[in-house]
């Protein structure tokens, strides 16, 4: 199961139960679609009111059942840069402005099947020598792919986490 936590000031969320969620992603901008308890705004349409233009994925949460076996691999194994560790939550530094990624220590997580991680590489191959080297479970060795070459292997949690180098241009 796969939690979103949302924050707002002055409105009423509605149960997940009791509203469809769409959400639409583009390269560039995402629009969320959801329903609120309260009564739109005085002139206002409904489709005013429950669209608001995203601008991209900020913060990803993955969570674990052993923040540090996690740490230790995405850090260790994977190469992440550690932002912050406190506890059983532990953030990565980002590159060049993308989402922050981050892991929690959650008593009982299983692995999410219906979200993918996937991670852009510099060499699928020179990575997948290194992985299995350092033991790293490899759920499927380099293959090519429409978008380029991918790998996929498995975090100490059982997620899988995908991996890709984009096609060479030229």
């Amino acid at each position: 199961m796969v939690a979103f936590r949302a924050l707002a000031s002055g409105r009423n969320w509605v149960p997940k139960s009791r509203i469809a969620t769409d959400i639409g992603l583009s390269l560039r901008y995402a629009i969320l679609v959801v329903g609120y308890e309260n009564n739109p705004p005085a002139g206002s349409s409904v489709s005013e009111r429950n669209k608001q233009v995203l601008e991209g994925l900020n913060f990803v949460l993955v969570q674990v059942p052993d923040a540090q076996a996690a740490r230790e691999f995405y850090a260790d194994k994977l190469g992440l840069q550690v932002a912050e560790h406190n506890g059983g939550f532990v953030q990565f530094q980002t590159r060049d402005g993308g989402a922050i990624f981050a892991l929690e220590e959650t008593p009982g997580a299983i692995p999410v099947q219906s979200v993918e991680l996937w991670w852009q590489v510099d060499d699928t191959d020179a990575l997948y020598t290194a992985l299995q080297a350092q033991g790293v479970e490899i759920l499927s060795p380099p293959r090519e792919e429409p978008f380029g070459r991918a790998l996929e292997v498995k975090d100490p949690a059982g997620h899988t986490v995908h991996m890709y180098q984009p096609p060479q241009r030229g």
